[in-house]
């Protein structure tokens, strides 16, 4: 089902859809939480920013980044967007 979204809802879909994939991934593979380390999830341009607090949770989330990126493809597809088009950007 495809959503009709304008560009800031789409901007917000993005960024809680992202948040939510996260944290539902190291749940799911490592049965860790990470919803307290995560300090913020922007949308500018193509680009998505993924503020964390801490190095080592920036760099397991650049280790796993395909894996994200795959969990977040029909999310993606509803709203008429392609994830490769999208750079992950961890800071």
């Amino acid at each position: 089902m495809k959503l009709q979204l304008s560009e800031k809802q789409k901007k917000l879909f993005i960024e809680s859809i992202v948040w939510k994939q996260i944290v539902s991934y190291f749940l799911d593979t490592k049965n860790i939480d990470v919803t307290q380390k995560l300090a913020s999830i922007q949308v500018r341009a193509k680009k998505v920013i993924i503020k964390v607090q801490g190095s080592a949770l920036r760099q397991e989330l650049q280790l796993h980044e395909m894996q994200i990126r795959h969990k977040l493809i029909s999310y993606f597809e509803s709203i008429e967007e392609k994830i490769e088009d999208y750079v992950l950007v961890y800071r």
